[in-house]
């Protein structure tokens, strides 16, 4: 689902910010029946709304076609669509290394995300995109999940080497 953390969740503040050079399992979890979203950082929930609401899906498969009414004039654009490590341009991207994302259909439970911190089962009911980041070369990051989403992208990837997932952070 559609998940805009900008309108749904209070404004940032110092307690929220991550430090550099510091791992993170983040989690967005959006119940569109109930309109709560939540915010988790390592398992803790971080920030909480109660006001969400939106019916629109994400496109985890293709870019968003816009069609201005005239046949001969479609282009492709950003809305409602799945983006890892930026927002909807190129000025809003995330100084970052991702080791594994997700997407579920479902909202997940804080303590589903506490047991499937560092891994999950890519037949998990509800799991419609896994990507595990381990290709380690080239421009595409394939899809774990039954699904078969590949990501493919949009400038060229920069594979780390170096990153070390502490597994002390599930309690």
């Amino acid at each position: 689902y559609t998940l805009s953390l900008h309108d749904a969740l209070p404004i940032s503040n110092e307690r929220k910010n991550l430090s550099a050079g510091t791992w993170y399992h983040l989690a967005a979890t959006c119940d569109q029946a109930t309109g709560e979203v939540c915010i988790y950082v390592n398992g803790e929930r971080q920030s909480y709304s109660d006001t969400y609401v939106s019916s629109q899906d994400i496109n985890l498969a293709m870019r968003a076609l816009f069609d201005s009414g005239d046949a001969a004039y479609q282009t492709y654009h950003n809305a409602y669509q799945f983006f890892v490590g930026k927002s909807y341009d190129d000025t809003r991207d995330a100084d970052a290394d991702f080791a594994e994302v997700r997407v579920w259909s479902v909202a997940r439970s804080r303590q589903e995300l506490i047991d499937n911190m560092y891994a999950v089962d890519p037949a998990t009911p509800g799991l419609i995109g896994y990507w595990k980041c381990n290709e380690e070369s080239g421009d595409v990051v394939h899809d774990s999940s039954p699904l078969g989403n590949d990501a493919v992208a949009h400038t060229s990837l920069v594979w780390a080497s170096d990153i070390e997932i502490p597994q002390d952070l599930a309690q």
